[in-house]
């Protein structure tokens, strides 16, 4: 009976030790990437330590990473914004998020050929044209002086943007105008299409 009921005692200490020993430091930091990211709209400071809690948790999640960086960029703390996107860039070389992040900010600080880069790297990583990339590609363009990169970007973002995006399609093709290029765009777009038609008749 002794044997026994030093057999309970022990299974009592294992079954305590389980509900009371460390969690699982993946699900703590899913836990507290969500509390950051309830936290992110009015107290972005708690919310950057939160991100930062959770990247030590789990150093694997690019995600984490990127919304400390977002937390920066609400704070307009730029540099450690970008030096959180390149980590997370370093983690996972596909994640998206953190490439056109990095657009933007290096766009808001002149870096316009390096804005276009990681716009570029961005719109790489897409399943399909996304407006946001595409319009923000024709204005780091056009600030760059590449002028018909920036018309191309323009016409397209006309294009494919749905129709939400009415005051952003109406500035475009302003900027279009601006440009001089209606004309050089129609085009470019008529090349296109017959160069495309021309492949098919090979085939």
């Amino acid at each position: 009976m002794k044997y026994i009921k030093n057999t309970a005692v022990f299974s009592l200490i294992a079954l305590t030790f389980l509900l009371c020993g460390p969690k699982d430091p993946i699900k703590q930091a899913i836990e507290t990437n969500k509390q950051g990211a309830e936290l992110l709209p009015s107290n972005p400071e708690k919310a950057l330590n939160k991100f930062l809690e959770a990247s030590e948790l789990d150093p694997k999640q690019a995600e984490y990473r990127t919304n400390a960086g977002i937390a920066y960029m609400t704070m307009d703390r730029k540099k450690e914004a970008l030096e959180k996107f390149g980590e997370a860039v370093q983690i996972d070389s596909k994640y998206m998020q953190a490439y056109y992040n990095s657009g933007v900010i290096l766009e808001s600080l002149g870096r316009h050929k390096e804005a276009i880069q990681n716009y570029e790297s961005a719109l790489k990583l897409t399943t399909d044209d996304t407006p946001e990339i595409i319009y923000n590609l024709a204005l780091s363009n056009e600030n760059s002086g590449q002028k018909e990169d920036a018309i191309e970007y323009y016409s397209k973002f006309v294009k494919i943007a749905p129709a939400s995006f009415k005051p952003a399609i109406e500035e475009a093709k302003t900027r279009i105008q601006k440009l001089g290029g209606k004309k050089n765009a129609e085009a470019k777009e008529t090349k296109r299409v017959k160069s495309k038609k021309a492949k098919r008749n090979k085939n």
